[in-house]
């Protein structure tokens, strides 16, 4: 995330603009990438569907995504490795499928830790089927070999100049020993989980197509309600929403797998305008609730989502003291 930022600061040191729109290319390669996984598994209108479908909901409101820039970074090279999956599923995927495997892992994980028990999952069931197909663990070794030393390059092509710099003491602090005592701060209870899955009660609409997915059990499909599943075993302890950005991929697949098995089973003539027009209805219904956003200003939208109390008062005696502490040409990195 570092190296995010600091490209972002090359085009405008001050600005909070560039990595914005940064995380925006992010955002529209993963919607592209989701897509691409729905058409690959149940045909072209429903990567359509789900191109939209995640479109809208990835900008939930209650899940304060403005500030995502991080989980948006995060769910690009999670998704290209559930894309790798999908595409050579059934066939043996080349060397560099594998160090490409690695590479968007290691990514991913580097941006957020959070998305290591969804690629952990997801590597367990990959193997799993590889071994079912031919069941020979020996064929297992080169990938799995392919596959850690392309992760193990990358972290440590993106670790070593902090480490030459001397900075891996704070590293560790910040990633490890903050992270452990942020995760375990609100305990293992369900206030937080129920809280926010409360809030999904706009979005109730959904449930339909989600409940025909479990019943007509389109191809492939224990791939993602377990996949989220693990998702949300990871983050359901937090109080912060724009966590739960992390498996809404995986609610906009099911959806639009969902919605497409349903014009499939009770459509029999007509069945294109049909879905088309559930697909129309659907995405109003997931904008409605929260259609005063699209005509606020930068100002307004801000204050809407997050509200007007300052969360940050002790900032002013924080700056005092940094103030003291140094001269107006020192750097400051603020970690955040």
């Amino acid at each position: 995330i570092v190296y995010t930022y600091a490209l972002g600061q090359l085009v405008i040191a001050t600005a909070v603009w560039p990595p914005r729109v940064i995380a925006l290319i992010f955002s529209l390669a993963t919607i592209i990438l989701i897509g691409y996984i729905a058409y690959k598994e149940w045909g072209r209108k429903t990567g359509w569907i789900a191109m939209f479908i995640y479109a809208c909901i990835s900008m939930f409101p209650v899940l304060t995504p403005f500030a995502a820039n991080t989980e948006k970074f995060m769910i690009l090279p999670l998704m290209t490795t559930v894309a790798l999956f999908v595409k050579f599923r059934d066939k043996v995927m080349p060397t560099y499928g594998w160090v490409v495997a690695g590479f968007c892992t290691a990514i991913a994980i580097l941006y957020k830790p959070i998305a290591f028990p969804i690629l952990g999952a997801l590597f367990v069931f990959w193997f799993w089927e590889m071994y079912r197909h031919d069941n020979d663990w020996k064929k297992l070794i080169k990938p799995f070999f392919t596959l850690t030393l392309s992760g193990v390059i990358t972290t440590m092509m993106i670790m070593l100049p902090i480490i030459l710099r001397g900075g891996f003491p704070g590293f560790w602090e910040q990633v490890v020993v903050f992270n452990s005592a942020y995760a375990s701060s609100s305990g293992f209870g369900f206030d937080n989980a129920i809280s926010y899955l409360g809030k999904f009660g706009y979005y109730w609409f959904l449930a339909l197509p989600i409940i025909w997915f479990f019943i007509t059990r389109p191809k492939h499909w224990m791939l993602y309600p377990s996949l989220w599943f693990v998702g949300f075993l990871t983050i359901y302890t937090t109080p912060i929403g724009h966590y739960y950005l992390l498996i809404m991929p995986f609610v906009a697949l099911i959806v639009s797998a969902g919605l497409t098995s349903f014009a499939n089973e009770f459509v029999v003539e007509r069945r294109l305008p049909v879905l088309l027009g559930t697909v129309v209805l659907t995405l109003i219904l997931l904008v409605f609730p929260f259609r005063t956003q699209f005509s606020l200003t930068s100002t307004e939208l801000v204050n809407w989502v997050y509200g007007t109390v300052n969360p940050f008062t002790e900032a002013k005696e924080v700056a005092d003291h940094v103030a003291d502490m140094t001269t107006p040409d020192d750097k400051i990195f603020v970690a955040g």
